[in-house]
């Protein structure tokens, strides 16, 4: 891969994240246009086309929100061996966005995805497992899904795999372990994680109970979207 392309993917995903950079979505949405765009001498790059995906999918970076291109550049990536482009393809065939449904499509997705590294697609599978969805119910085999995909950098993978720790499914309950999956997953921007860990200081649950940091913890989680985070915040803030 050309190193122009591996400079703009790497400052896209700083700028993305305001990374040692300012936060400016705008400019990563341009340097991943770059790498997804193929020129005479300068072929694409994969996974600048399933961040410009993603960019698509969410409507950052100035971009409207469009699936049915997110999916063209999902499967764009897919095929050209992102497998991070082969999990969100999956996620977007399962959901029925941009794209007819297909659930046996999806699921190939992530298994695929997961098999060639990519963390979301590794917790995406590990979900259908824990469900029992289009595959035999399978507490242990989710466990070790999540495990891997958190390991593999997945916030999402690491506030799944705190929550079994926390109910003690798949793997001994261990509440302490629990928290600080959720913690984890918290930094990495997930709602969830933020959510978890917050209802686990109102409870006082693996944590020392600390009512002032349970709200700040569920107001994140619900500034990113997360409604059970929401409601919870309500009935505190009704609570004399």
């Amino acid at each position: 891969m050309p190193t122009a392309l591996i400079i703009a993917i790497l400052l896209g995903l700083l700028y993305s994240k305001g990374l040692g950079v300012p936060l400016d979505e705008r400019k990563a949405a341009t340097l991943f246009k770059r790498a997804c765009l193929s020129t005479p001498g300068h072929p694409m790059d994969p996974d600048g086309c399933a961040n410009l995906g993603a960019f698509f999918q969410r409507g950052k970076g100035g971009l409207a929100r469009d699936d049915s291109r997110a999916v063209a550049l999902f499967s764009r990536a897919c095929d050209r061996g992102s497998a991070t482009g082969c999990a969100n393809l999956g996620f977007m065939l399962a959901t029925g966005r941009g794209a007819l449904p297909d659930d046996a499509r999806a699921l190939e997705l992530y298994r695929k995805s997961c098999e060639a590294g990519a963390a979301i697609g590794c917790s995406n599978l590990g979900s259908r497992y824990d469900k029992g969805d289009g595959v035999p119910k399978d507490q242990t085999r989710a466990v070790e899904l999540f495990r891997k995909s958190c390991r593999g950098g997945s916030p999402t993978g690491c506030s799944n795999l705190g929550l079994k720790h926390e109910l003690g499914e798949g793997v001994q309950k261990d509440l302490g372990q629990a928290a600080e999956l959720y913690r984890r997953a918290c930094e990495g921007d997930s709602p969830l994680g933020c959510s978890n860990l917050g209802f686990l200081y109102l409870r006082g649950r693996g944590v020392p109970a600390d009512r002032a940091k349970a709200k700040l913890l569920l107001d994140r989680g619900c500034q990113g979207g997360d409604e059970w985070a929401c409601g919870r915040l309500s009935e505190l803030s009704n609570l004399r």
